[in-house]
């Protein structure tokens, strides 16, 4: 399959994936970006009535900090046990941006994510990504850093089965050496110290596609060329040879991969299946409402078969609408009813596959007593249309 990504510069960075002509993710780089950074917090409040604490990360940002999923926290100062109180300063992470009218949300068990693993600390683990089906190889991996005795938790990410066991390991004891950088260091520094900050979400997002996928990388920015070139050169050197600089003036990039008209369609409520038929996406305060609608796709033949096709067809599109929309929590779906109960398996089972292929944890539960598809995806980022409605 060719897959590449594109990445342009307007008001933001905006980086594309594609599959062949087809966008299947989007990311816009928020100049303001808090997610994954690591700072030493001052705890302003704590509200014991839901065991949390309010926690300070400079310029008046504050973060919300859950008392009962983070029993170890690390301390800057000396303290009395494990006990949060007011005043106190402790490295956290922020997990989750800030999402409407909720705060950031920090945790204590911070990690660095890398292309291959992502070193958790204050937990004893390895796991591997359940994408990972080689029991033989993931023994091997396991016997090569069981004698490493890192006492952070260990989580091996889908693309390291496509490198070498040198690679990998030489990625995990540099991530490794970074949270021991991060343990020493803060002692010694003040509140609301940055410690550590991601790369941006055009990086992120290129460093997180499967390596093993992706022919290309092409941008028409000299500046995000050169950024590309040095980042690759220190972190990536066997995929250099993937960038590519674009300078084709009689056919621009934006033209070829018609970004701006993409980013028009992604705010629609609307979105127009190939047959004929059509969904409707309706985010709400509490959940998605995602409704299938057969439109034209109907002539005459209501048949079990053609509201299977339909209900396939709109199942796939979900799927990438989710992941470009970048919409999650609960998402309730009202495909067309089936009597079949082989029909509605067939139906679940391929929703299954088509999110499985979503970088971000999504789950699709079970059909309720309405017929609803309950599907949940995990929250880390403001849905898109979110981010276009504000200034970066």
């Amino acid at each position: 399959m060719n897959r590449r990504i594109i990445v342009r510069k307007n008001d933001q960075i905006i980086s594309g994936l594609f599959e062949e002509k087809e966008l299947i993710q989007l990311d816009l780089s928020k100049k303001d970006r808090l997610l994954g950074a690591i700072y030493i917090g001052k705890v302003k409040h704590i509200a014991k009535n839901i065991q949390a604490a309010f926690i300070e990360i400079g310029d008046g940002q504050i973060v919300y900090y859950n008392l009962n999923k983070n029993p170890l926290p690390l301390f800057t100062k000396a303290t009395n046990g494990n006990q949060v109180c007011i005043g106190d300063e402790l490295v956290i992470q922020i997990e989750k941006e800030a999402m409407k009218t909720k705060e950031p949300v920090a945790t204590s068990k911070w990690s660095i994510n890398g292309r291959y693993v992502i070193c958790v600390y204050g937990q004893s683990f390895l796991h591997f990504s359940s994408k990972i089906k080689d029991a033989a190889w993931k023994k091997e991996i396991k016997e090569m850093i069981e004698p490493l005795d890192f006492s952070d938790g260990i989580l091996i990410r889908t693309n390291a089965q496509y490198v070498s066991k040198e690679e990998l390991k030489n990625e995990l004891c540099q991530i490794h050496d970074q949270l021991e950088t991060i343990k020493r260091i803060a002692i010694y520094r003040t509140a609301y110290t940055c410690l550590y900050k991601p790369e941006s979400d055009y990086l992120t997002a290129i460093r997180d596609t499967y390596s093993n996928d992706l022919g290309e990388i092409i941008t028409d920015d000299a500046e995000i060329f050169e950024e590309l070139k040095q980042y690759f050169e220190q972190k990536f050197p066997n995929d250099v040879q993937k960038l590519r600089y674009y300078d084709d003036l009689l056919l621009p990039l934006e033209k070829q991969y018609r970004f701006n008209i993409e980013l028009g369609r992604l705010l629609n409520r609307q979105v127009w299946l190939k047959s004929g038929a059509y969904l409707i996406i309706e985010p709400t305060e509490t959940l998605i409402a995602i409704d299938v609608n057969t439109g034209k796709a109907i002539n005459g033949k209501q048949s079990e078969e053609t509201f299977l096709k339909i209900n396939l067809e709109a199942a796939k599109e979900i799927a990438r609408q989710l992941r470009l929309r970048n919409l999650s929590g609960m998402i309730l779906i009202d495909f067309i009813n089936m009597k079949s109960s082989e029909y509605r398996v067939q139906l679940m089972e391929a929703l299954q596959r088509f999110v499985a292929s979503d970088p971000v944890k999504t789950v699709v539960v079970d059909i309720t007593k309405l017929n609803l598809v309950e599907v949940t995806r995990k929250k880390e980022k403001p849905p898109l249309y979110e981010l276009l409605s504000k200034e970066y």
